[in-house]
């Protein structure tokens, strides 16, 4: 299977250097303690331009989420959508954040895709 998807362009997230894996489509992005100066952006009032699921691993972390508070403890799962307004707040000092960001497109591919194979199994 071959999924094409262009919404969101390479150079989105090139400034980031704990970028783990990154296509047109598709980011894998690690937060930590080390790189969270990185995320600037996020200390202030920021609209979420990809769909976002980060998985709290390690320690808390506190934001908003369209101006309602979150604190999220490790093992937890932030599901965040496009267009959504985020802002970080704190964060413990052992915290560890993997989070997945993925175009509109992709999701709907994908979901497309899934579609298309149970149909099959039927």
């Amino acid at each position: 299977m071959t999924i094409h998807i262009t919404d969101i362009p390479n150079e989105s997230f090139n400034h980031y250097k704990h970028v783990l894996h990154v296509d047109n489509e598709f980011a894998l992005i690690e937060i930590n303690k080390d790189n969270i100066s990185d995320l600037s952006k996020f200390n202030y009032p920021y609209k979420a331009e990809a769909f976002t699921l980060c998985i709290v691993l390690k320690g808390w972390v506190k934001g908003k989420i369209n101006s309602i508070e979150y604190n999220a403890i490790a093992p937890c799962v932030i599901s965040i959508y496009p267009n959504q307004i985020l802002q970080h707040d704190s964060n413990s000092e052992d915290f560890y954040i993997i989070c997945i960001a993925f175009t509109k497109n992709f999701a709907s591919n994908i979901a497309s895709y899934f579609k298309n194979e149970i149909l099959l199994l039927r």
